[in-house]
């Protein structure tokens, strides 16, 4: 790679690239597959024990781990059902806030 003024990447001093330049990237139309994608298609496509979906037989493994103790599931799974309790805030507190000049002093302003 040269950057100087034979640049065979067509950039300029800063690294950009430079005009005429067709870039390069991921051509159009292509998706790299997600992995929320593969999630979703393993649960709907799927089937698990006695003909229910994984995501059946995954929420029953929670809800047994949640009735036998597991703490982390169990609020994993309320905030999930009911949303995650409200963090209260409390606002007793004065703020003092004060204007601080920046200006130069001058003349004018000793005779006031």
């Amino acid at each position: 790679m040269t950057n100087d003024d034979g640049d065979e990447f067509n950039r300029d001093q800063r690294g950009r690239f430079g005009k005429g330049n067709p870039g390069g990237g991921r051509p159009p139309g292509h998706h790299t597959p997600s992995l929320l994608a593969a999630l979703r298609r393993r649960f709907q496509d799927s089937e698990g024990a006695d003909g229910r979906s994984v995501a059946d037989d995954i929420a029953l493994e929670m809800v047994q781990r949640a009735l036998n103790g597991d703490a982390k599931i169990l609020t994993m799974l309320w905030d999930r059902l009911e949303g995650p309790v409200k963090q209260q805030v409390e606002n007793d507190q004065v703020i003092r806030i004060e204007r601080i000049d920046t200006r130069p002093k001058t003349t004018e302003d000793d005779d006031e």
